[in-house]
This record gives structure tokens, sequence and C-alpha cells, in this order.
């Protein structure tokens, strides 16, 4: 039926919503980085100082948050676009009447949607990455490692949680259970 159909298309839009919300968070954070520290660096390597000296005067967490949402930025972006032209084209065969050549679409295009389920995964496990490090970087000395650990903590079972809510969802995209519940009804 075409309304479930639709439904299924708009299932992808929260992914779309949510994979934004946290590019655009990551992109903050990488955009906030602060340009002093690498110029400094760029002019140790420039002034030929030893490879030990400039590693000793890197800011390593800097360059962990500076990893961590460029990655969640891209992740995010990717995720974006699949499920966002997912629906376009789903959106635009099913508006067409070409119901055949929306079903041979999203069944050809499945893996870049299971890909970007990943990438939206990784995403936000790489935003969260950010913020626990950022939080770290900006604390007062005295409060860095029990505000790490109280977020590692925190990030831990949110962790759980999320991978248990995915497992639980798995079958609901198992195509043989699929086909036996509704040869069954």
């Amino acid at each position: 039926p075409l309304e479930r159909q639709e439904m299924r298309l708009e299932g992808f839009e929260p992914y779309i919503l949510v994979s934004v919300l946290t590019a655009e968070g990551s992109y903050g954070m990488v955009s906030e980085m602060n340009n002093v520290e690498w110029a400094m660096v760029d002019k140790m390597i420039s002034d030929k100082l030893p490879f030990f000296e400039i590693l000793f005067a890197i800011d390593w967490l800097s360059i962990a948050i500076l990893l961590s949402a460029g990655s969640s930025v891209i992740t995010a972006m990717y995720a974006t676009t699949v499920f966002s032209l997912s629906i376009l084209y789903g959106k635009t065969a099913l508006g067409m009447s070409r119901d055949g050549e929306y079903y041979e679409f999203m069944q050809t295009t499945a893996l870049q949607r299971i890909r970007a389920f990943q990438a939206f995964s990784i995403a936000l496990l790489s935003f969260s990455v950010s913020v626990l490090l950022l939080v770290t970087e900006r604390a007062p000395p005295p409060f860095r490692w029990p505000l790490a650990i109280a977020s590692m903590i925190v990030m831990h079972f949110a962790s759980t949680e999320y991978n248990s809510i995915v497992l639980a969802a798995r079958p609901i995209f198992d195509t043989t259970s699929a086909k036996n519940s509704s040869s069954t009804q």
C-alpha cells in the first residue's frame, strides 16, 4: 500500500534532522579550534626543530577534538545525503505511480542506507567524544579528570542503551522474518 511506503520514507526524516544537527554542532567545534596553536606547530616544523620536541609541544587534546568533530561532520553529512536522496527519489517514484521502479530503487539502494545508518551512528559517537574532550579541555584543571570519568560513564550507558535499541530493531529489517510473518497473516 502507498501509505505504508510513504510512512517508510518519512521514517528517514529523523535521521536527516539528527544528522544535520550533529554536523552543525561538530562543525562549530571545528570552527572554534585555535589556529594560534597550529601556527606554532607549523613554525616549529619550518624551524626544523627535533621531531620529539614538536611531539611534546603539540596539544593532543585539541587534535583529538578536531579529529572526532571532523569525522562527525563528514559522517553526518554522508548520512544526510543518502537519506535525503532516498526520500527524494522514493517519493518521486511513488508520486509518478511508478511503484515497480520505487521497489527496485529501494532494493538496489538498501546497502547505501545501511551504510548511512552506520555513518549516522559513527557521527553520534564522534560528536559525543568531541563533547567529552571539549568539556575536559575547558574545565578547570582540578575538575578535568572527574568530569572526564563522569562523562565516560554516561557515554558508556548511553552507548549501551543505543546498542540495545538497535539490536531490538533488527527483526524489523530482517527480510526472512518479514516474508514469514506476511505469509502467516
